[in-house]
């Protein structure tokens, strides 16, 4: 039950990314970085998640692995923006991080 409860976590706040994307507006230079990190992070959390929903359980290695990757689209996705949209809602990484920390706190 706390797997799936987390997976919706998760959805939602890739939801969430999903809905402000188009509606802020992303920076020309780096619209492929922004789109393809939120792909690939979502793509990841799918399966760790569908895995752990079957397995009943999320091993410390795919959770360490979602900690890594979280570090790297926080850094370089939140460099992509300009400085005074990094820490906005705008950004995709953000609700997504918290779910990552939340993940690992658990």
């Amino acid at each position: 039950m706390l797997v799936r409860a987390l997976a919706a976590l998760r959805g939602a706040q890739f939801l969430l990314g999903l809905a402000v994307l188009p509606l802020r507006g992303l920076p020309e230079r780096h619209t492929g970085i922004i789109v393809g990190g939120y792909a690939l992070a979502a793509v990841f959390a799918a399966v760790m998640f569908t895995l752990g929903i079957r397995r009943r359980t999320l091993s410390p290695r795919w959770i360490a692995a979602d900690v890594v990757l979280a570090v790297l689209y926080a850094v370089v996705v939140s460099r992509s923006y300009p400085p005074a949209d990094a820490a906005s809602i705008g950004n995709w990484v953000i609700p997504p991080l918290c779910g990552v920390v939340v993940t690992a706190a658990i």
